[in-house]
């Protein structure tokens, strides 16, 4: 693996596919799927220099299948400005004639986690309480001292971080918890966003 990489920074197609069948297919963060020759063009490449730093790796293997899993953070510096990206890989090889070639990549990009706004902790007493998306869907949120958690039924429950008076979010996780107030300043729902879902949460009256 880090071989292929090294080939990829360094733009080396050849070395790169010494690594890969040729029936491979790569999933890209964005969704993009493309095969071995779509991928090994490398044509992306213009413009910018390109260094990797993988770690975190994990592998197991299933007989002659081997499961990578690791985190990789990718530097792109074109000229005087830095643009850089992180990445959960996972990669999947097979032994095909005593060689052991990756025939599966997929990509997800881990989005950075919005700044802490530190918030008075009495502005949570607003944000306690049930929110129902039906009967048996909710969402309760608690206060703990100076922390506020949130937990949707079934789920244990997570710590609330503030990104804002009515957005938060926790640590790890991808999704924003959003707080929606009437006109009199009265919290009425809370909504849940995450890749494309967004579900709606009607306050209980208490």
């Amino acid at each position: 693996m880090h071989e292929r990489k090294h080939a990829y920074e360094t733009r080396d197609a050849g070395a790169w596919g010494k690594h890969v069948a040729d029936k491979c297919s790569f999933v890209e963060a964005g969704g993009r799927l493309t095969t071995k020759d779509e991928f090994s063009s490398m044509e992306g490449f213009v413009g910018y220099k390109m260094s990797v730093e993988v770690s975190d790796i994990r592998a197991t293997e299933f007989g002659a299948t081997i499961l990578l899993t690791y985190r990789e953070k990718e530097t792109r510096d074109f000229g005087t400005q830095r643009s850089v990206g992180n990445y959960l890989d996972t990669e999947t090889y097979a032994s095909t004639d005593s060689e052991w070639k990756l025939v599966a990549f997929t990509e997800n990009l881990i989005t950075p986690e919005p700044a802490i706004k530190k918030l008075d902790p009495r502005l949570y007493d607003r944000l306690i309480g049930t929110y129902e998306a039906s009967k048996d869907a909710t969402f309760t949120v608690t206060r703990e001292g100076d922390k506020l958690f949130g937990r949707y039924s079934g789920e244990p429950k997570a710590e609330l971080l503030s990104a804002s008076k009515s957005r938060f979010f926790v640590r790890g996780d991808t999704a924003s918890y959003v707080f929606v107030s009437d006109k009199t300043g009265r919290i009425i729902a809370h909504i849940y966003r995450a890749e494309g879902v967004v579900i709606r949460y009607t306050k209980r009256v208490e």
